[in-house]
C-alpha cells in the first residue's frame, strides 16, 4: 500500500513542497500500520506456542523438583544401576540374569512416574507406600542371590563379574530404600495414631 502511494506521488511534479509532505506521510503510516500488524501477528504465534507446550514444560519441571528430593534420587539411581547390569548381563555369555534387572528397572521407573505426579493422592486404594516397600525389599533379596551366583560362577566371564559387582551395589540401594519406606510408614503410623493417644 505504501509502495503505491509513493509511486502516485512520484508521477506527479515534485514542485509542490506540502504534496510531497502529504505523500511522505501517508507512506510512513502506511508502513507503521503494517508492521503493526506483523508485530501482533508473531506475538499471537508465540502465545499459541506457548500455550501448546505448557504440559511439557510442567512436566519438565516436575521431573526436575523430584529428582532432587531423596525418594526422587533413590529411584533415578536404581534405575540407573538396572540399566547398567542390563549392558552388562547383555554382553555376557548367560544374558538370562538379566530379566531381573529388565523388571526392577521397569517398576522403579513406574512408581518414579507415579510419585512425581502425585498419582498415589489421586489413586487412594492402593497403598503406595506398602506396594513400594514390597517391591523395594523383594529387589534387594532377588539382586543378592543373582549378583552372588554370577560372581561366584563367572570365572571366565568377565561381563557376568561385572554385572553381579552392580549387582550387589543395587542390591544395597534397594535394601537402603527399603529402609527409608519403612521409616516413612512408621513416621505415617505415628501421626495417624497421635490424636487417638491424645483423646485417650
Amino acid at each position: 500500500m505504501g509502495d503505491l502511494v509513493i509511486l502516485e506521488c512520484g508521477s506527479r511534479p515534485t514542485s509542490a513542497f506540502p504534496h510531497s509532505a502529504v505523500c511522505l506521510f501517508v507512506y510512513l503510516s502506511a508502513r507503521l500500520l503494517v508492521h503493526i500488524q506483523c508485530v501482533e501477528l508473531v506475538r499471537g504465534f508465540r502465545m499459541a506456542d506457548t500455550t501448546a507446550s505448557s504440559p511439557a514444560a510442567s512436566c519438565l519441571e516436575r521431573l526436575k523438583s523430584y529428582v532432587k528430593t531423596q525418594k526422587g534420587l533413590i529411584l533415578a539411581a536404581e534405575i540407573l544401576i538396572s540399566f547398567i547390569i542390563i549392558i552388562c548381563y547383555a554382553a555376557s555369555v548367560y544374558g538370562g540374569y538379566s530379566a531381573l534387572a529388565i523388571c526392577e528397572m521397569i517398576f522403579a521407573m513406574l512408581f518414579f512416574g507415579i510419585f512425581m505426579m502425585d498419582l498415589d493422592k489421586q489413586f487412594v486404594l492402593v497403598n503406595w507406600l506398602w506396594t513400594d516397600l514390597f517391591r523395594a525389599g523383594i529387589g534387594a533379596i532377588l539382586y543378592i542371590i543373582t549378583s552372588l551366583i554370577c560372581v561366584f560362577n563367572g570365572a571366565k566371564d568377565s561381563a557376568l563379574i561385572a554385572g553381579g559387582v552392580f549387582g550387589l551395589i543395587a542390591a544395597l540401594l534397594f535394601a537402603f530404600d527399603t529402609y527409608t519406606i519403612f521409616l516413612q510408614i512408621k513416621s505415617t503410623r505415628q501421626h495417624t495414631g497421635a490424636p487417638t493417644d491424645d483423646g485417650v
